[in-house]
């Protein structure tokens, strides 16, 4: 059932978050998300509830604070997404990909098809493309009138 701590944390995503898929040294594909904090309250209470581990991000200069970053991945990373998605905004369709991405892990020492690895190819593309930087194609910003 969904809660007050579901829509918090569908907040904190679509404001600090990013959702990826990343490559191990074997070359293996995994899902990954991350929140970036200068509160580390923030990150030990998303350790907390949804688990994962918790990493100095950058040190504290004379200019800026320290900041936190909490990391997920893999299939433990299901659950937070599923409470996240029916409160998403900004990255609902982060959410959505990331979720097809878990839909495609087939279990350590399980060959992986080649159907599979196309599919997830596709939507690590798609997160790339979302997760770009600069500025947006206009046609993503409904508030654009130009």
């Amino acid at each position: 059932m969904p809660t007050e701590q579901d829509s918090y944390f569908a907040g904190i995503l679509d404001g600090e978050g990013t959702i990826r898929v990343e490559t191990n040294m074997k070359g293996i594909p995994r899902l990954v998300v991350y929140v970036t904090n200068s509160c580390r309250d923030l990150v030990e209470y998303l350790r907390d509830t949804f688990g994962g581990n918790i990493h100095l991000s950058k040190e504290q200069t004379t200019r800026h604070k320290a900041s936190w970053r909490w990391v997920i991945s893999g299939l433990a990373a299901q659950p937070c997404l599923r409470a996240a998605q029916p409160y998403c905004i900004v990255k609902k369709r982060h959410v959505l990909l990331g979720l097809a991405f878990l839909d495609t892990v087939v279990g350590r020492g399980i060959p992986v098809p080649e159907e599979t690895k196309f599919k997830r190819a596709r939507i690590d593309a798609a997160l790339r493309f979302l997760n770009r930087r600069g500025p947006g194609d206009p046609r993503e910003d409904k508030d654009n009138n130009g």
